[in-house]
C-alpha cells in the first residue's frame, strides 16, 4: 500500500524522469534556435531538477504531516 507522501515520490520521480527525457529531445530540435545559450546547459539540468523535486517534495510530505497530528477520535466529536 503505498501511503499519501510516498506517492508523491513516486509521481515526482516519473515526471522528472519523462522531463528529462523530452528536454533531451527538444533541446535536439530547438538547437538552432538558441542563441548565446547551448542546448545542453549542465546547469540547468541540474539544476531544475533538483528544484523541482525539492517543491515537491514538500507539497507531498507537509500535507501528510499535518495530517497525521490530527485525532481521529477529537475530528469525529466535532462532527
Amino acid at each position: 500500500m503505498i501511503t499519501i507522501g510516498a506517492s508523491g515520490v513516486v509521481a515526482t520521480a516519473f515526471g522528472l524522469a519523462a522531463g528529462l527525457a523530452l528536454s533531451l529531445l527538444a533541446a535536439q530540435v530547438l538547437r538552432s534556435q538558441l542563441y548565446g545559450v547551448r542546448a545542453l546547459d549542465p546547469i540547468t539540468l541540474g539544476a531544475v531538477p533538483v528544484i523541482l523535486t525539492v517543491i515537491a517534495l514538500a507539497a507531498s510530505f507537509l500535507p501528510t504531516l499535518r495530517i497525521t497530528r490530527i485525532q481521529p477520535a477529537e475530528t469525529l466529536r466535532m462532527e
